[in-house]
């Protein structure tokens, strides 16, 4: 085995963790520009992993939801103040944190993603397993054996 290769890997993982260190870092300091930092350092560390060539969009939509997340919970944690929770019951105020929370997740995830690919136009088909006739009888006749 190469002496070097673990070294490389981690050295080429290095700028995936580069977005969440900032964000984690905007949510400590309350500091919107840090945000921001993290969605530019997280366009960059797509661009500069060798892993993610040609499958950039697919890679913003995986790390974009884990980078977002600290600013998205200081986004919503003011609309649920003391007061904004005392004038309806529990579980409407349950209900509605968990439907702002889906959109505002899902719709910083579109934006991202269509952003993306404004920037890589040139992406690669992600080949999903299909379930065809065939596959699907090939599997029921290897139960049988």
């Amino acid at each position: 085995m190469d002496p070097m290769k673990p070294r490389r890997a981690l050295v080429s993982a290095l700028p995936a963790a580069l977005p969440f260190a900032l964000a984690l870092a905007a949510a400590l300091l309350r500091c919107p520009w840090l945000d921001l930092a993290a969605l530019a350092a997280l366009f960059a560390a797509v661009a500069l992993l060798p892993r993610a060539r040609g499958q950039e969009s697919l890679w913003i939509a995986l790390l974009a939801a884990p980078t977002c997340l600290a600013a998205n919970v200081g986004l919503l944690l003011p609309l649920f103040s003391e007061e904004a929770l005392s004038v309806d019951p529990l579980w409407i105020n349950i209900l509605r944190l968990l439907a702002l929370t889906v959109l505002l997740f899902s719709g910083e995830e579109l934006l991202l993603v269509l952003l993306s690919r404004l920037i890589w136009r040139r992406q690669r088909r992600i080949e999903l397993p299909s379930l065809s006739e065939r596959s699907l009888r090939a599997h029921r006749e290897s139960k049988r054996r």
